[in-house]
């Protein structure tokens, strides 16, 4: 397996900012966009407010969604071969756990951009005939 970094630092938070001020105010939102990303890549639009989003917004009244952030941090950098431990990924989720879901949203974003899309056909409408 191919190994590689981030393709962004941890401390490259700062941009996109609507994203940055997102993960900042409601990380659960851009969670379960990645978390939507990964199981759905090829889709052309994604939602935040999906089963992930309210696991971790219920860890989170717990203290606890950084659990969730390293597992999913796991599963990124495993799917993506991206060079890294499960301990860096528990102690990022720990310490810095808004950075860590924005880093993890932009390279989700950028590793999944040109998947094909899978949305699939949709069926147009009959044509009609009017009398005369």
């Amino acid at each position: 397996m191919v190994t590689s970094e981030w393709d962004s630092s941890l401390m490259d938070c700062c941009s996109p900012c609507g994203t940055c001020v997102m993960a900042a105010c409601l990380s659960c939102i851009v969670f379960g966009k990645t978390s939507e990303r990964m199981n759905n890549p090829g889709q052309s639009s994604y939602s935040g407010l999906n089963s992930d989003c309210c696991i971790f917004t219920g860890l989170g009244f717990m203290g606890l969604s950084w659990i969730y952030i390293a597992i999913k941090r796991t599963g990124i950098r495993e799917q993506f071969g991206i060079e890294g431990s499960q301990v860096g990924d528990w102690c990022t989720a720990i310490w810095c756990p808004c950075c860590a879901v924005l880093q993890q949203d932009k390279e989700v974003v950028s590793r999944t951009e040109y998947a094909p899309v899978t949305d699939g056909y949709k069926l147009q409408g009959g044509m009609r005939i009017e009398d005369q």
